[in-house]
């Protein structure tokens, strides 16, 4: 699967952070399992990725909070990232 930047989800707009970090998770293997609006009046937005890479550096990517090694938070709309890591 092609890597390409994650723009809508539903006539919902992504944030570029969320963005930038979906797109550096499908470039470390990680696949979109699901996506949906959480909140679309506050553009909030849930996605859920599988991928094997445990060690993950998220530090070049601004306005993203990890809360634990599996969820990744934007500071702009509270969109929720969840990745799932097969062992």
């Amino acid at each position: 699967m092609e890597n390409s930047t994650v723009t809508l989800v539903d006539n919902c707009p992504v944030c570029k952070p969320i963005s930038e970090l979906i797109v550096y998770l499908q470039e470390n293997g990680f696949e979109i399992i699901e996506q949906k609006i959480e909140d679309f009046h506050f553009h909030q937005l849930y996605f859920k990725l599988f991928g094997r890479k445990d060690i993950l550096d998220i530090s070049q990517i601004k306005n993203i909070k990890q809360y634990s090694p599996t969820r990744f938070i934007c500071k702009c709309h509270w969109s929720i990232v969840d990745i799932i890591i097969k062992k």
